[in-house]
Formats: C-alpha cells, sequence, structure tokens
C-alpha cells in the first residue's frame, strides 16, 4: 500500500500514509490543538511515566515549543510499584536526556504510602493511583510555577471517559472533563492542558517508534481485569477514530456553559483541603490527604 500523498510506502493504514507525511499529520494535529485552545508564552509541566502516550507527548512539545513560547519541564513519580516504576523511570530518564529538558522525579517512598499498599484481596490500588497522581502532578507545578500541567491523555482515554460518566449519569464530572481547563492559582490549582486529545493510542505507540523515542511498552501489573482496558478493546475498538471524535465534540457541547449550570471546575464546586491547602471537592480534607493518613 502506498502513501495518499505521495510514491513512498505507507507506515500508518488508516490514513494511508508514508511515514513522513504521518508525522506532518501528528505535528499538525498538535498544533491545532493549541490555536483552538489559544494556549501560548506560558510555563508547562509534562508529566510523564515512561509510556508510550507521554513519552510522544514530551517529544512533540519540544519540537513546537519554540513557535508557541512554551517552557517545558518533565515531572514523574516513582509509585514504588517492584519493576514496573523501576523500569518506567529508566526509560524517563532516558527521555529527558533525549529532550535535553528538566526532570522532576517525586518518590512515593518519600510519603506516607507507595502504591502496593492500597491492594488487596478484591482491590485493586487503581483509583488511589490517579488521585495520588494528580494531586502530586499539580502540587509540583504550583511549588515549581508552572502555569499549566500538560497530560498524555489521547482519544480513546477520552472517549473512555466520555462514555463511562454518560452510562453511569456522572454528569459533574463530565462536565469537568474538558479538554483545557485555565489556572486557577487562588485555588493553588494550575492549568490542565490534554494536547493529543484527537490521537490515538495507535498513533502514539507509531510515533514514539517513528522518533525512537524511549518507552516502556508493559502494562501495569495492576491493570490486569481493568475494565479502562477491557472497554477500550471492546466497544473502543469497534469504533472509527471519527465516530470517537464525534463522541467527544457532541460531549464538549454538554459542557458549554448555559443559564444556571456549572461547568469546568465550578461544577465540583471547589474549596482549599482543610489539611494541606491544595483544591478539592471534598466536603472536609481531600481524598490525597484522606488517602495518605489511611481512611481510604
Amino acid at each position: 500500500m502506498r502513501c495518499k500523498l505521495c510514491t513512498k510506502p505507507a507506515v500508518y493504514a488508516p490514513l494511508r500514509f508514508c511515514s513522513e507525511h504521518f508525522l506532518a499529520y501528528y505535528e499538525k494535529k498538535v498544533r491545532h490543538y493549541f490555536e483552538s485552545t489559544h494556549v501560548k508564552g506560558v510555563k508547562v509541566l509534562v508529566g510523564v511515566s515512561g509510556g508510550k502516550d507521554s513519552g510522544a507527548l514530551a517529544d512533540i512539545l519540544m519540537r513546537i515549543k519554540d513557535d508557541l513560547g512554551l517552557r517545558l519541564g518533565l515531572f514523574t513519580i516513582d509509585l514504588g510499584i517492584p519493576d514496573y516504576s523501576v523500569k518506567g523511570l529508566e526509560k524517563v530518564r532516558e527521555l529527558a536526556e533525549k529532550e535535553n529538558v528538566e526532570l522532576i522525579v517525586e518518590s512515593l517512598k518519600d510519603h506516607d504510602r507507595i502504591i502496593p499498599e492500597f491492594a488487596g484481596p478484591g482491590r485493586k490500588p487503581c483509583g488511589p493511583c490517579g488521585t495520588i497522581k494528580r494531586y502530586l502532578l499539580n502540587k509540583a507545578a504550583i511549588e515549581h510555577g508552572y502555569d499549566y500541567i500538560a497530560t498524555g491523555h489521547n482519544l480513546d482515554d477520552e472517549f473512555y471517559f466520555a462514555m463511562h460518566n454518560l452510562l453511569h449519569r456522572n454528569v459533574d464530572q463530565l462536565r469537568r472533563g474538558a479538554k483545557l481547563l485555565p489556572p486557577r492559582p487562588e485555588l493553588k490549582l494550575a492549568g490542565r492542558l490534554k494536547p493529543l486529545y484527537y490521537l490515538t493510542e495507535k498513533e502514539n505507540r507509531l510515533y514514539c517508534l517513528l522518533r525512537k523515542i524511549p518507552h516502556d511498552a508493559d502494562e501495569c501489573p495492576f491493570s490486569v481485569d481493568n475494565p479502562q482496558l477491557a472497554f477500550k478493546a471492546g466497544i473502543g475498538s469497534s469504533l472509527s477514530r471519527e465516530e470517537k471524535k464525534n463522541v467527544l465534540k457532541s460531549v464538549q457541547l454538554l459542557q458549554q456553559p448555559v443559564e444556571a449550570t456549572a461547568t469546568g471546575e465550578e461544577a465540583g464546586l471547589l474549596h482549599a483541603c482543610p489539611a494541606c491547602g491544595y483544591p478539592t471537592t471534598s466536603k472536609d480534607e481531600c481524598v490525597y490527604c484522606k488517602l495518605m493518613a489511611g481512611k481510604r
């Protein structure tokens, strides 16, 4: 099969692109995200894990940062998961060296609990893990003076998020999941960016392979039977990227403010946690503080 734009062999069948035109397409998608969100001239902390999505994100942002006036840094967490965390941290360090960018490393061993401590019979640590990563990434951004956090959430992630919340009638959660959330310094809350919003997992993996980006292809050992992975392998794999994109565009219409309807952070009634001072929607202490204190 040949590339639809030239005579070279296609490396990406769904869109029939050769390597050169696929890379150009990928960069165009990320540039379009920044054009549509009007974000430029800011300081961005990129959350990296050692996986394909965050690795691709770090690389493409480094390539376009000067045009957008972005100042970048990388942040990762040693979650304390045997073998998996070691390999992930190794790939992150390789990535930071390749991109020649500052890397901030946070180790959960310096905190009260590591991720395996949240696992047990019939209990997975995925929920607490997500909470802890979001909390520490935001905390690092605030403490180091970054305006925004950028994560490697992709089209497949966002499609799952939208469908999960629609199926479970989590309307407030759905309204908070916009592709961009502005900074709220009065609440110690950095802005949120998802530059890979319209790119799929397969496209991120191919980008990493073509650019020779260091990344760990292994899944977290705790992700076995994870409902998100099962969803992606089932319903998610049966739909085209255009169908998934159309769902997200429909959700974006639902996220637009209407009279007397809260959206974005306001849908969660954010306020400062009385224990740590960082934002939460809980009535008392934030979930992170409860997790670390063993209350959850």
